[in-house]
């Protein structure tokens, strides 16, 4: 691990789910850490590769050890939306973490303005999603 490659800030974010007063279910992401990272789009052959197991696969995220990351969180790294797909712990000592992810494009999102922080609110199929600025 080259901790100078860490270069980019990402969010990390949790789902969250909560009953409204109709008693139906709303999910919204809540911010569980932040954290430097090394955010690496996959060349074409990785891409080929990583299309065996998954085909929307886009980059590929190396983080410091996050104990409880799971494939269902959302990372948030300035104006990119990353899934992530798989948690992978090459090393097996629990020094670094491989994120398999894909990206989403903020403009596939409802844009629903801005929070009183300056962050900006979009509407992920029904859920809530905040883009620190």
């Amino acid at each position: 691990m080259n901790i100078g490659e860490y270069r980019h800030r990402v969010q990390v974010y949790t789902p969250t789910e909560t009953r409204d007063a109709n008693g139906g279910v709303t999910r919204v992401w809540a911010l569980d850490d932040i954290r430097w990272c090394k955010v690496m789009p996959l060349t074409g052959r990785e891409l080929v590769n990583a299309a065996q197991t998954h085909s929307d696969v886009t980059h590929k995220i190396f983080m410091r050890y996050y104990a409880g990351m799971k494939a269902s969180y959302k990372l948030i790294q300035a104006d990119h939306i990353f899934h992530v797909l798989a948690v992978l712990n090459p090393s097996h000592i629990h020094d670094e973490m491989e994120l398999i992810c894909v990206e989403q494009a903020t403009a596939n999102m409802e844009l629903v303005g801005t929070n009183d922080d300056g962050n900006v609110v979009y509407n992920d199929d029904g859920a809530t999603v905040l883009v620190s600025r």
